[in-house]
């Protein structure tokens, strides 16, 4: 996947330092901003790229509003509903289509390449644990809690609390209360009584079991992977500090364990857009950019897309293996829905289509339209 060039000059800031105590581009963020910035390292190192002097600090919303469609010269950062990310939406001063630009956690590192060899090799350890996972909330997770035991770091779930959580999509909002117990799983039976206080405890025996499953009870490796185990010596978990290798902080690892979400369980670079509610359709005609079209600044660009027709069938062939209706030149043209409900149209191949393979995506509100919606 290619990134275009953006329309304004981007500072290189690998070798900057922020303290935030000190640093004088946050003194000069809005509060609102200056939060969020401080929230997350990855807004505030894509704050300091922008060429500030030039086209200004962007304005920061929450949430956006209709109203906000009617700048002429848009410059607004506002929060994706899921996913963690951010979306900058810049005016492009020589076309009619605004610039849609997602921020994203990212580990830039001269030996990336060799990094994720080595995370590749540590995963297979844990095939076990993976296979666990029911839903991609779950394989999310577990991803992330494997990830954390390569880089040596405390874990932020553990294994029964990520087994506990709905076997939704990716970017999915999880609407649960705190002190609300874990769904039973599907077929389970409340079959483990009552505790003391009345209150039936099958849920937590059924998590309880899942766990045992998923960690304590080996299981048979696949016959695809028994190979590779036994080339990289997966006889037990992987001793390797790939952190201190290769001397990643924290905001690489974070970087890192967003992007092997994004790729293995996710769309890829696509997956910020799912996350995004104020998108209707994605659109790609071929190589070039990818096209949007905004609920709220109608059709934009993204900063991103595809240089060359092999880039973009490797991508669209991974696009359609993730939703289980893989493309050939057989089938050239795919029509499927996407974890989240989206509706995907996939045409391959130059034969079938003058530009080339080429994809839209139909996005649906997750609530109806109102009539009063409809009237303002």
């Amino acid at each position: 996947m290619a990134v275009f060039e953006l329309p304004f000059n981007v500072i290189d800031t690998r070798d900057h330092e922020c303290d935030s105590e000190s640093c004088e581009l946050v003194q000069q963020l809005p509060t609102a901003l200056r939060e969020a910035a401080l929230e997350n390292s990855f807004l505030l190192r894509y704050l300091h790229s922008l060429p500030i002097a030039e086209i200004g600090i962007p304005t920061y919303h929450e949430e956006l509003e209709k109203s906000d469609g009617d700048e002429d010269s848009p410059n607004i950062i506002y929060k994706a509903h899921a996913g963690g990310t951010f979306i900058h939406v810049f005016a492009d001063p020589e076309g009619i289509r605004d610039w849609y630009i997602a921020i994203e956690p990212s580990a830039e590192h001269p030996k990336f390449p060799q990094i994720m060899a080595d995370i590749e090799e540590g995963l297979i350890e844990y095939t076990d644990e993976l296979e666990a996972a029911e839903g991609d909330q779950q394989l999310a997770g577990i991803l992330r809690w494997v990830l954390a035991q390569i880089f040596k770091q405390p874990v932020e779930m553990e294994i029964d609390e990520i087994l506990a959580l709905p076997k939704g999509f990716l970017g999915e909002e999880i609407k649960k209360a705190e002190d609300e117990p874990p769904a039973l799983p599907e077929g389970a039976e409340d079959s483990a009584g009552t505790d003391a206080g009345g209150e039936s405890n099958s849920t937590a025996v059924a998590v309880a079991e899942k766990t045992e499953t998923a960690v304590a009870r080996p299981k048979k490796k696949s016959s695809l992977l028994a190979p590779l185990v036994k080339l990289f010596g997966g006889g037990s978990k992987s001793t390797l500090d790939i952190a201190g290798k290769y001397g990643l902080d924290e905001d690489d690892l974070e970087g890192i364990k967003y992007s092997m979400v994004r790729e293995k369980v996710g769309l890829g670079v696509l997956q910020p857009m799912i996350n995004d509610h104020h998108i209707e359709d994605i659109s790609c005609s071929g190589v070039g950019q990818i096209f949007i079209e905004h609920k709220i600044f109608l059709s934009m660009k993204a900063s991103f897309g595809y240089k060359t027709h092999a880039e973009l069938d490797e991508h669209v062939l991974r696009l359609s293996e993730r939703i289980k209706k893989p493309v050939t030149f057989r089938q050239p043209v795919v029509d499927a829905s996407l974890p989240d409900g989206s509706r995907i149209n996939i045409v391959y191949g130059q034969d079938v289509s003058l530009r080339g393979t080429n994809y839209t995506i139909r996005k649906f509100s997750e609530d109806p339209i109102s009539i009063i919606q409809l009237c303002k």
